[in-house]
This record gives structure tokens, C-alpha cells and sequence, in this order.
């Protein structure tokens, strides 16, 4: 799995503070368990992120496992959640 996330947040003797990460979940579970706190406190502040997952096995493309596979990634999501999905291609995914 990896991940891509970009914060901007300003609070309290906090003029301003801004990140940007591109690599691996470990490393940005980390980096986003030291932001959740500094966010909790910005009076302003915001958040994107974007996981990139990658199956082994093609997912089914009928509606009701798509809709359940919908709703399980964006469970914990806070604010908006949306998932996006592409064939891989490359590796013989039809388009």
C-alpha cells in the first residue's frame, strides 16, 4: 500500500505549518498520528489523502461488491471519503 497525503494547518503560536508525504503506509502512519494532535488543536486546517492499494486478484466489478468494497474504505474516513478505481492495464487489466 501507499499513500499520499498533504496537510496545511495555523493555530496558536502557529502561523503556519504545511506537509507533504509520498511513500509508504508505515511512514505516514507515523507522520499522520503527529498531525491528528496538531490538527485537533489548528483553528484552521486541512487534509488530503490518497491510499493506493494494490490486489493481487481482480475485484469483482458488480454493483453489490462495489458498493460493500465502497463502504468499507470509506468507513473511517472524516469529512469526505470517496473511492476511485482504474484497471491496471499493464499487467493485462481490461480497460
Amino acid at each position: 500500500m501507499r499513500c499520499r497525503f498533504s496537510a496545511s494547518l495555523s493555530g496558536e503560536d502557529m502561523e503556519s505549518f504545511s506537509v507533504d508525504f509520498s511513500g509508504g503506509i508505515g511512514k505516514a502512519n507515523t507522520i499522520k498520528s503527529f498531525l491528528e494532535a496538531q490538527i485537533r488543536t489548528a483553528t484552521e486546517h486541512s487534509f488530503e489523502g490518497d491510499y493506493t492499494l494494490t490486489f493481487k486478484d481482480a475485484l469483482s466489478t458488480r454493483a453489490e461488491k462495489t458498493e460493500a468494497f465502497t463502504k468499507a474504505m470509506t468507513r473511517y474516513g472524516g469529512g469526505e471519503a470517496y473511492v476511485e478505481a482504474q484497471a491496471d492495464t499493464a499487467a493485462g487489466g481490461a480497460a
